[in-house]
């Protein structure tokens, strides 16, 4: 796993992204794909790299990153976003982890209506505060299709990575995801497919990606195609990994 996020992260640096990128998203079209597995790592790739990463779990229907972190969400981003928190205790939020270059703000409560909060001029002031206080902010999000959320904060990013499962998500649904995230008006650097194993044979079906015995995500230059000032739509940018 290691080996494949820390070659992800290169992909992305070598694309221009790593220059121009300070506020990353990280999403997938449906459930269980990777997508905070990648946002994870990818966080503790770009802090390896003596980068100050802040890790922003924004999916505030079904956090995880806390799990990974080994940390409480008894208060997050939701409790930001909300504004139920005395002014002293929002700094409290961004809490230290086991990497010095590595801050972790979790998702908090979950809230009653998270579309809405995370739709807020109070989120883009976070996003805007977050960008200029670290050197890159990697953000968790909610998958695409099954809610708003990750389309409403792709619009309010820099740019948008998207995690598609081999054997588990129809291209279909893949390439609808890509769709709703350019009409969001989000800059999608490519696809990293997890569950893949590159070494193996390509597709075997014609409706979904290829069936692998490992859980481990394996990625190569030629899985992501970055271009942080991509004038095509995502559905093209991406197109090339659904045929």
């Amino acid at each position: 796993l290691c080996d494949a996020h820390r070659i992800l992260r290169t992909s992305l640096q070598f694309s221009g992204a790593g220059e121009t990128v300070k506020t990353l998203l990280v999403t997938s079209a449906a459930d269980r794909e990777g997508k905070s597995t990648t946002s994870y790592k990818l966080a503790e790739e770009f802090a390896a790299l003596g980068r100050n990463v802040l890790l922003m779990d924004a999916d505030l229907r079904h956090p995880r990153l806390h799990h990974f972190l080994e940390t409480h969400n008894r208060a997050g981003l939701s409790n930001l976003l909300t504004n139920v928190l005395p002014a002293d205790n929002v700094l409290g939020l961004f809490r230290p982890t086991k990497n010095a270059r590595l801050t972790f703000l979790s998702a908090g409560t979950i809230p009653p209506n998270p579309t809405n909060i995370l739709a807020s001029d109070r989120m883009a002031l976070t996003l805007h505060y977050c960008a200029k206080k670290y050197d890159i902010v990697v953000i968790d999000a909610g998958p695409v299709l099954n809610v708003a959320d990750a389309r409403i904060l792709s619009g309010k990013t820099d740019a948008t990575l998207l995690v598609v499962a081999a054997n588990q998500v129809a291209r279909k649904a893949a390439k609808d995801a890509c769709k709703q995230l350019h009409f969001a008006g989000a800059n999608v650097l490519g696809v990293a497919f997890s569950k893949y194993a590159v070494s193996e044979p390509s597709y075997s079906s014609k409706d979904r990606f290829p069936e692998r015995d490992t859980p481990t995500i394996s990625v190569d230059s030629d899985v992501v195609s970055a271009r942080a000032h991509n004038t095509a739509s995502a559905h093209d940018t991406s197109a090339g990994f659904f045929r």
